[in-house]
Formats: structure tokens, C-alpha cells, sequence
């Protein structure tokens, strides 16, 4: 990514943020729209974080992939324990 080892850590660490939020989406959706959509769209939501995090010149992209990331992650998570 071209980013110092010092822009990376604090992108991660705020990506952890994204994680958080994508965390409660399970909570507050539970079984309503059933396992598939809420898989679909954390799917769809990494994919393009990794494109992101591919294209990344700046950290503010760089922060929004890793975050992107650790949001579809984390909820998709909970759905793949519960399947």
C-alpha cells in the first residue's frame, strides 16, 4: 500500500470501530430477514473492501477498506456460528 507502518496500525485500529458496528448489525436485524441476505451483503461488503484495500494510495482509503472489512466480517460471523 506505499502507507508507513505507523498509518497502517492507526488504520487498523480504527477499523476495529467498523467491526463494532457491523457486531451489532445480528442484534438488531436478528432472524428477520432470515441467513441468506444478511450473508450476501457482508459478502459483497468485504469484496469490495478488498478492492479497496488493492487500489489503496491513501489512508483514507486504506482506512476504509480495512474498516469495510472488519464490519462484514463481523457480521457475517454470527451468521455463519448460527447456520
Amino acid at each position: 500500500s506505499g502507507l508507513s507502518a505507523q498509518r497502517i496500525g492507526s488504520a487498523l485500529s480504527l477499523a476495529t470501530f467498523g467491526g463494532l458496528i457491523g457486531s451489532l448489525v445480528p442484534v438488531i436485524l436478528q432472524a428477520r430477514l432470515g441467513h441468506a441476505w444478511p450473508v450476501l451483503v457482508a459478502a459483497f461488503v468485504m469484496l469490495g473492501s478488498l478492492y479497496l484495500l488493492h487500489v489503496s494510495d491513501s489512508q483514507l482509503i486504506y482506512a476504509l477498506g480495512t474498516g469495510g472489512f472488519c464490519f462484514g466480517w463481523y457480521m457475517l460471523y454470527p451468521y455463519q456460528l448460527s447456520a
